[in-house]
This record gives C-alpha cells, sequence and structure tokens, in this order.
C-alpha cells in the first residue's frame, strides 16, 4: 500500500525547510512531490534544493 504524507508549512518558508526534509526523504529511498503555486515560490524552492550543501 503507498503511504502519503502531507507537510503544510505555517511559520518557515518552504525555501528554508524542504533541503533538509528533502534530504531526509531521499536517504531512506522514498520519493517526495513538491506542489507550489505561485511561480517565485517554486523558483525560491528550486535554487534551496539545488544549492542544498551535500553530506
Amino acid at each position: 500500500m503507498a503511504r502519503v504524507d502531507f507537510y503544510r508549512l505555517t511559520r518557515d518558508p518552504a525555501e528554508h525547510v524542504l533541503p533538509a526534509l528533502a534530504a531526509r526523504v531521499l536517504a531512506n529511498g522514498e520519493r517526495l512531490l513538491v506542489v507550489a503555486g505561485p511561480a517565485m515560490q517554486r523558483q525560491a524552492i528550486d535554487a534551496a534544493l539545488w544549492t542544498q550543501s551535500r553530506s
């Protein structure tokens, strides 16, 4: 059975939270889908994910 989790941000911007969240999800061998409405937010998320420091 597929597992679906939802994470709603209420305090911190997505581009600050998503890199760490994505790293955890991917480290567990799972997949991640990010959905964002505004183009500016998508661009900020994209930049944050690609510039995340890798360990």
